[in-house]
């Protein structure tokens, strides 16, 4: 009999129980399918890491040579140079034995590490009408070995191996020809790196694996491609020592910056990525969860309140406690079991596609989406078991009650609050009514809170992270006129150009208050590229003894106009004030007058430069040509991604919030479902009834947004605070005006999808049916 009594609960309450559904199967759907799907790529990317020697750390060098190293090249090649890359281009071997003492040296002073040269060399080249870049990567002895994932590794000069990721996304198969410089290399197979997780390459926050990525040859083939080389070092610790502060100062004059994996962009910020979204799957997950307990619990509570007199008669007639909680337990079970098995299936099968939106933008090996058994104890085992424990306190602590006791209808004590004078004579009796009733049951009111409030925030998170890559590149590329950037041979310095130009310096690994940036040498009268601050151009305070920094240094290091600052190149060090501030994102840099920093450079001379900015099509023939609007359109790429991604987000906040919403006016309208009736019974109007039981829901709808806005704001902060600490990253997250107005509208729209099937359940009582309601009480 109890059994078929749960049955017909069920029926009675066969909306608010399929509501409830969706918020069970919306828990586990994000559970399961965010871990299944970083389990895919974390597995098998800590073992790739380990198994190939991933760097602990990487030191960035000078590019400039030493004075010591400068006579030791006089000494051999009789001239002195004052580059890797020139000693690199004449001498190679004596460019080795260069490279060999600096890491030697390294060893010495850190003793506690091991270290091996990363040498790379940058070219862009055409494919199919847009510019692609290639950093090719000379193979590795002992730290950062080559994995190939696929086919072989380079063996003759003809050779090239990729990453699989661009060689999909072009269309290229392992026997493949790839024309690089005039030469024509026969793809030998596909290639991972473990110090690049990310094809971030150059100043550049650019992320797109079908332009930017990274190409192996043989050593020969390396020796012939044309192009100025970059020489890194990476580095493992043999002992264990406080990697935090172990290289806090650097003792040796070719080092500019050390920097841990993890605090590396192009490779550390998978771990944060991979950590991340386990937390945040997690969280959300956990919240949604407990919100559907909570409701599971508060269900339960009211049948056993309508069946209070039922079970009195049951237990006055002998039924033993546990047959009378077996029932409502098995309850429990046809409510939560559907909805934890269909959240798992469906979560199961979108870990795929989203696991290929994460290994679409990272360079990392992945394995086959397979079912865990922690897992689904997690995502179907452990909720139910919370509910089944919820259920059984709630229920046993009904049964303590004496059998006679429940036979008596319990009557709730009136809140004191609601008739107090002073509130009698301030607010009139239907608005102290509205927010008696929304107030009465508090832990329903705490699960509509956290819903609408869980919602809200990831709602207005998403809204101010749309177009955030737009903000950062268009508001800059739209205050300047460069289309064309020529970088020149440190060997043969740049052509002559028939048309006219600026030249520029770009010196990277420069130290600004000991953080590494990019020094970018412009001219006060240059044609191109103006300085703007606050729509003030600034672009003559190149003339002051000082520098302009970007907004991405201003806001991790917390700089201000007239604030001096340290700036460090190799063993060149001195203090600049800081005479504004340039509208610009994305990687850290500074602007300084270019003739300044090229006596920096030359030690002699201020006609130095390496680069060319133009307004049209360079002439002259240069290491690398960049066409800047074509990395504008690469760059946008990753914001469509993103932009799409912050709609998704929203949808799916927003659906939690109607549902969370509904859920709770459907329970709220079953509760006082007699008051409704009493409330039409004494002349009540319908839109009074909607006021009191509906309506009050959109005002505290509004409050809770309203909420939101300070913590989403403080959230975004600490979000910016810990991508510009970690990684030298200024993403420009924040609630701007029109975010606030679209994100009310949202919490608005929340309020109005749910409300009409509450009022269409308010509207289906009427008024002869309350009378018989009551006249059979």
């Amino acid at each position: 009999m109890l059994f078929l009594n749960a049955i017909r609960s069920l029926k009675k309450r066969s909306f608010t129980i399929l509501l409830l559904g969706l918020i069970i199967i919306l828990s586990g759907f994000i559970f399961v399918s965010v871990h299944y799907s970083i389990n895919a790529i974390k597995a098998p990317s800590e073992t790739y890491f380990e198994q190939y020697n991933q760097e602990h750390f990487n030191v960035i060098m000078s590019q400039i040579l030493s004075e010591e190293e400068q006579d030791l090249t006089e000494s051999v090649l009789s001239e002195k140079l004052r580059s890797l890359n020139e000693v690199y281009g004449q001498d190679i071997d004596l460019f080795n034995d260069i490279i060999t003492q600096r890491t030697e040296r390294f060893m010495v002073t850190y003793d506690a590490t091991h270290v091996e040269a990363r040498i790379a060399k940058d070219i862009y080249y055409n494919r199919f009408g847009a510019q692609h870049l290639m950093r090719i990567l000379k193979n590795s002895e002992t730290i950062n070995q080559s994995f190939i994932y696929r086919g072989e590794l380079p063996k003759d000069v003809h050779e090239i191996a990729l990453v699989i990721n661009y060689a999909e996304a072009n269309d290229i198969s392992i026997g493949d020809t790839l024309t690089l410089q005039g030469h024509d290399y026969k793809v030998s197979g596909f290639v991972f790196f473990p110090d690049y997780s990310l094809a971030v390459l150059g100043n550049e926050f650019i992320i797109n694996n079908s332009t930017r990525t990274l190409g192996l040859l043989s050593d020969a083939g390396f020796e012939r491609l044309q192009g100025d080389i970059t020489v890194d070092l990476a580095g493992i610790f043999i002992r264990d020592v406080n990697r935090s502060r172990y290289f806090d100062a650097i003792q040796e004059d070719f080092i500019l910056n050390i920097a841990l994996t993890e605090n590396t962009m192009r490779s550390g910020a998978i771990y944060e990525e991979l950590r991340g979204g386990e937390a945040m799957g997690l969280l959300m997950s956990l919240i949604i969860a407990s919100m559907a307990i909570f409701v599971v619990g508060l269900m339960i509570s009211r049948i056993l309140s309508e069946q209070r007199g039922a079970i009195g008669i049951l237990k006055a007639l002998g039924y033993r406690n546990h047959e009378i909680i077996v029932p409502y337990l098995m309850f429990i079970v046809l409510i939560a079991l559907p909805g934890l098995a269909i959240g798992y299936g469906l979560g199961f099968l979108a870990a795929e596609p989203l696991k290929n939106i994460y290994i679409g933008i990272y360079l990392l090996p992945n394995s086959a989406i397979e079912h865990s058994l922690p897992i689904f104890i997690i995502s179907i085992v452990a909720p139910l078991l919370t509910m089944l424990v919820l259920g059984y306190f709630v229920i046993y602590r009904l049964l303590k009650v004496h059998p006679i006791a429940l036979m008596h209808p319990k009557v709730d004590a009136p809140k004191q609050w609601i008739n107090s004078p002073k509130l009698k004579r301030n607010t009139p009796l239907l608005k102290r009514l509205k927010h008696a009733y929304i107030l009465r049951n508090k832990p329903r009111f705490m699960v509509y809170i956290t819903g609408v409030l869980t919602a809200t925030i990831l709602i207005l998170m998403s809204l101010s992270m749309v177009n955030v890559f737009d903000r950062m590149i268009d508001g800059y590329q739209n205050s300047i006129d460069v289309n064309y950037m020529g970088y020149c041979d440190s060997l043969g310095g740049c052509p002559s150009e028939t048309q006219t130009v600026d030249k520029v310096i770009e010196l990277p690994h420069v130290l600004l208050n000991q953080t590494p940036v990019t020094a970018i040498g412009l001219d006060p009268n240059n044609h191109f590229h103006p300085l703007f601050e606050k729509d003030e151009n600034i672009t003559y305070r190149l003339n002051q003894q000082g520098i302009i920094i970007t907004k991405t240094i201003a806001l991790e290091h917390k700089i201000s106009v007239g604030d001096m600052v340290e700036i460090g190149y190799g063993t060149d060090k001195t203090s600049l004030k800081v005479v504004g501030i340039q509208e610009e994102y994305g990687a850290p840099k500074f602007y300084v007058n270019r003739e300044a920093l090229s006596l920096v450079v030359t030690r002699n001379s201020t006609e130095y430069y390496n680069v060319v900015y133009a307004n049209e099509a360079l002439t002259g023939t240069y290491i690398q040509e960049v066409d800047v609007q074509d990395i504008v359109e690469q760059a946008k790429v990753l914001g469509q991604l993103g932009n799409v991604m912050s709609y998704v987000l929203i949808a799916v906040s927003m659906s939690l919030g109607v549902i969370v919403l509904m859920l709770i006016t459907s329970m709220s309208l079953e509760q006082y479902f007699f008051d409704i009736s009493l409330f039409k019974v004494i002349g009540y109007t319908e839109s009074e009834i909607r006021s009191i039981f509906i309506n009050t829901y959109r005002l505290y709808t509004v409050l809770v947004y309203l909420f939101a806005i300070p913590i989403t704001q403080v959230s975004l902060g600490l979000i910016t605070h810990y991508l510009a600490t970690q990684f030298g990253m200024i993403f420009p997250l924040q609630l701007r005006v029109i975010d606030g107005i679209v994100g009310l509208v949202i919490a608005l729209g929340i309020y109005y999808l749910a409300i009409p099937i509450a009022n269409k359940k308010l509207n289906r009582l009427s008024l002869q049916q309350a009378i018989q309601i009551y006249q059979s009480t």
